[in-house]
């Protein structure tokens, strides 16, 4: 016999091999979900309603009976079986074979693991198996063959056939008996801390313990039981996902195990409307709506679903100037809005799409054109524009110009030719979709349209039944802190919209800025295909068990709330990337960067309108930095008055709350 002077074993279910759902005991779940959709009468009825209990009560007494308290496969169908006298062994033997058939259709190789079981037998070193597990030897073969064929030929000790559990360490000793090893000549790996890491450890085995195949804390709180199947499924593929990439990669963890779960619901509902409800058409919105009609086809093909879906080059720059017949405060403030702190008399033309000559002597002061303005010059300077005809005049013109490539562009995307058509994006005050209601009612004045959004922060004063609109979890009512890292999360493969150019055969194609480059081509294909693989298998789950109701709104709840509350994982992801807001999108700054105590101070102390340039989400830079640097961000006296007044419902409570406090002064 071939001595070897170490072994090297591996625990097999979540170290090599695991499946797709969260708990695997929602495999006794599925087959509930499968016997239902058989002849209820051909079995009990509380076996088909219930088998997760039948089959866990039945394990527990099988272990209370046998040997060595392992359970067998064989052994627990026998005790459902003196559950249910009535049951013929055919078809106790059908129940096995679909649970046997289940774990073969959900299971899938740990790449990181098995990449290094095959390590060590390239270097011709001796590797062993070890489980505590009631399936039988030829079917774990057969698992084990699916995700690694290699992985089927090494030894296995299974504690069912030993009668010996590595949880009492009489699995071990069966190893160190049978391979002529002393306990420090092993080395063991294994995901189950008591019974692969502390057992072995204190028999003297080199042992380390395998925690990636734990779910991430966002995974676990959303694939609570009580949240159902669905949600237990979704974490388990997300938790695949990571699992199966032979190489880890952060952006795609971050579009696998968050964005596309954060979405799913959104875009499936959108799909799923009942037939006399669903517009003719759905147009998602760049750039925001870029992989969300990436995510919508995939659904499409997956499932079924015949829709016509289509992508329309926007953005505000594109159509609010489109949208504007006369100058007003409100079209102005609407263009202007998200400006920088100081824009020049150059960066406001260019917007307005006028010469700079069209604003001259509106601001006698001011004779540079790129002299930053403060705000008070800039608030007189819209001022003076509204009285200014040549102003007035240059934006009309501005505008029909701007209309007249919208419209062309509109028409040619289809959007004319619909009764009613949908419009897609992430939201939030639908203002493009207002815009774009506008610019087309002269050339349509019974255009009709409906927004679907997956959050609104304000309904305005434009939506009526021709440009109605609806949101799917982020209301006017509970507006979140977390707009801006929702958008973040819906970055597209191109730039923005700066307007439309027409050719000389009269087709109208987008003028696109130049792209982020906050992420490099190859994280944003990295994050674009984590995207993908999670929608096509969780759209594969749905196809495959249509009797499952699917009904996202537990995870899309938790996954806000994460959010709100400053992920770690999110934030990690997209800490130190910056990026842009506001129209002239000049200054860039970093999304969550982690504070220093110094940086923590700085940041409670410095100007309201500045706080951004540190961080554009305070709620991960929160979960990123260390405990010291928190404890002096939870001293911020503005977010303590702010969580006070939060508890204010109305003005009228704050009004009277502020004459109290003066007639006590």
């Amino acid at each position: 016999m071939e001595s070897f002077s170490h072994i090297y074993s591996f625990d097999i279910f979540d170290t090599l091999i695991s499946r797709d759902v969260a708990d695997p005991r929602s495999i006794w779940v599925l087959m509930s979900v499968g016997l239902s959709g058989e002849r209820i009468t051909d079995w009990p009825i509380d076996l088909v309603i219930d088998f997760k209990t039948i089959r866990r009560e039945a394990e527990k007494r099988c272990t209370d009976t046998i040997e060595g308290n392992e359970a067998t496969l064989d052994g627990i169908y026998a005790e459902i079986g003196k559950y249910y006298p009535e049951l013929p062994e055919a078809k106790l033997e059908q129940l096995k074979q679909m649970e046997i058939e289940l774990e073969l259709k959900h299971i899938y190789g740990i790449a990181e693991n098995i990449a290094c079981v095959l390590r060590h037998l390239e270097r011709g070193e001796k590797v062993i198996l070890a489980s505590d597990m009631y399936l039988p030897l030829d079917v774990i073969c057969e698992l084990l063959r699916k995700a690694e064929p290699r992985l089927a030929d090494l030894k296995i000790y299974l504690s069912s056939d030993r009668k010996a559990g590595k949880t009492s360490g009489e699995l071990f000793k069966v190893i160190f008996r049978e391979e002529n090893v002393s306990p420090s000549q092993v080395h063991h790996l294994g995901d189950n801390y008591a019974a692969d890491y502390a057992m072995p450890k204190s028999l003297g085995v080199n042992a380390s313990y395998y925690s990636e195949s734990k779910l991430k804390e966002h995974e676990s709180r959303y694939s609570e039981k009580h949240f159902g199947l669905l949600a237990n499924a979704a974490a388990g593929i997300s938790k695949r996902l990571r699992l199966a990439q032979p190489v880890a990669s952060r952006p795609y963890e971050l579009g696998a195990c968050f964005t596309a779960p954060f979405f799913y619901g959104f875009i499936h509902d959108l799909l799923n409307k009942p037939q006399e409800a669903a517009p003719e058409a759905f147009y998602f919105l760049a750039r925001d709506g870029f992989i969300l009609k990436e995510m919508a086809q995939q659904m499409c093909q997956r499932l079924g679903l015949k829709k016509e879906l289509r992508y329309l080059y926007v953005s505000r720059e594109s159509v609010y100037l489109a949208a504007i017949y006369r100058i007003n405060s409100t079209n102005l403030n609407q263009i202007l809005d998200g400006h920088s702190d100081a824009p020049t008399m150059q960066q406001i033309a260019d917007l307005l799409k006028i010469e700079t000559h069209a604003l001259e002597g509106l601001l006698p002061e001011v004779e540079d054109a790129e002299k930053p303005l403060n705000q008070s010059e800039v608030e007189r300077l819209k001022k003076e524009m509204i009285k200014s005809e040549k102003a007035n005049e240059a934006i009309a013109q501005a505008a029909r110009e701007a209309r007249k490539a919208l419209v062309g562009y509109l028409r040619q995307e289809g959007v004319l030719d619909h009764g009613k058509f949908a419009l897609v994006d992430v939201g939030w005050r639908a203002s493009i979709q207002d815009a774009l209601y506008s610019a087309l009612l002269e050339e349509k004045p019974d255009i009709k349209m409906h927004g679907y959004y997956y959050g609104s922060s304000e309904v305005s004063e434009q939506t009526v039944s021709p440009n109605s609109k609806s949101a799917y979890i982020v209301k006017p009512s509970n507006r979140q802190k977390i707009l801006k890292i929702i958008e973040v999360l819906t970055v597209a493969n191109h730039g923005r919209t700066l307007g439309y150019e027409q050719s000389a055969q009269g087709a109208y194609s987008p003028k696109l800025e130049a792209t982020d480059e906050s992420l490099s081509q190859d994280e944003k294909a990295d994050y674009f295909r984590g995207i993908h693989d999670f929608t096509i298998q969780m759209s594969d789950f749905l196809a495959n068990y249509p009797a499952i109701q699917a009904d996202f709104l537990a995870i899309d709840n938790c996954l806000l709330q994460d959010l709100t509350a400053g992920n770690q994982f999110v934030a990690d992801c997209l800490g130190d990337l910056t990026f842009a807001s506001g129209a002239f999108d000049a200054a860039k700054a970093p999304m969550s960067p982690r504070f220093s105590i110094l940086e923590s101070f700085k940041y409670i102390f410095v100007k309201s309108s500045q706080r951004h340039q540190m961080t554009q989400w305070i709620e991960g830079t929160k979960a990123r930095s260390s405990m010291p640097s928190k404890a002096v961000l939870a001293l911020d006296f503005r977010i303590i008055i702010s969580d006070i007044f939060r508890q204010i419902a109305t003005r009228d409570q704050i009004r009277i709350l502020l004459k109290k406090l003066r007639a006590k002064l």
